[in-house]
């Protein structure tokens, strides 16, 4: 039985040398979740659960492998010298979602070009890619139970209305620790509400409503809201998580380049693409 009341331990299961770390249960359960949603949308759309199937087992570990490799670069100063091998111990935490996402979704777009070409990718895309906001939001847990990522310290009495057991996570660790009287801000939290926020907008009520969408509209959507939630978030961040790359802060620019490349994808397929289309 887990104690709520005190710090929690970031290992589900302990024995010997095997550990299972909350990070991964909460990353697979996360994605699994992705998977059962794609996997209705597109039979829904009238096609076979097993290209799903077959996108998921391409792009889930592919995006692992991205994330992984994005996080490093941007901590090269933790890896150098006699760490370098925990560069790839990937299950002490460090996987940066942006690099996963980029990964992911590049993988995915070559295996339905080359394995189904009479499939539309951008139809797909739709499908599949705002799911990825529902396993972004249940695999920050795995943040919590690691105790990190943790915003800038702020007085108790802010987040009052937060529940003891979250709070009580939120007092710094590892790193950094709060004065007694104040708590870390649970960026895992707001970042994870945000994005079950945008899969309902998305997946759920633009998909029903917005009728006239050109194909793509939706995943260029994905990178919009993921873009401008990160880009809110960032600044949040205590300075020893935000991710750079020889002083440059890659996470914040990464938000941006997601958030444009989003809007001028939109542009491009409803506006532009659709005039040439119809002269």
């Amino acid at each position: 039985m887990i104690n709520l009341l005190t710090k929690l331990d970031p290992y589900f299961i302990k024995i010997g040398d095997f550990t299972i770390y909350w990070y991964a249960i909460f990353i697979i359960i996360g994605a699994l979740l992705a998977l059962v949603l794609s996997k209705y949308f597109a039979k829904k759309a009238g096609y076979s659960s097993d290209i799903i199937d077959n996108l998921f087992f391409i792009s889930f570990p592919a995006g692992l492998i991205g994330a992984r490799i994005w996080f490093v670069l941007s901590n090269l100063s933790a890896y150098t010298g006699s760490n370098w091998y925990h560069a790839f111990f990937s299950w002490e935490g460090g996987l940066a979602v942006q690099g996963g996402v980029v990964f992911g979704a590049l993988a995915g777009i070559i295996y339905i070009k080359k394995a189904h070409k009479e499939i539309e990718v951008k139809h797909v895309l739709d499908l599949v890619v705002p799911n990825i906001l529902i396993a972004q939001a249940i695999g920050r847990w795995g943040n919590f139970f690691n105790q990190e990522v943790y915003g800038q310290c702020v007085d108790a009495s802010k987040l009052s209305f937060l529940p003891s057991f979250i709070l009580n996570q939120m007092q710094g660790g590892g790193e950094i620790a709060c004065a007694i009287t104040e708590v870390a801000q649970p960026l895992f939290l707001y970042e994870g509400l945000l994005n079950i926020l945008g899969f309902i907008l998305i997946s759920i009520v633009l998909r029903k409503f917005w009728k006239s969408r050109k194909n793509g509209s939706l995943a260029m959507l994905y990178f919009v809201w993921y873009g401008v939630v990160r880009a809110l978030l960032e600044p949040l961040r205590n300075e020893i998580y935000i991710m750079q790359i020889m002083g440059v802060r890659t996470s914040i620019i990464t938000s941006i380049a997601f958030v444009v490349f989003g809007v001028l994808g939109i542009i491009y397929l409803n506006f532009i693409k659709k005039n040439k289309e119809t002269k």
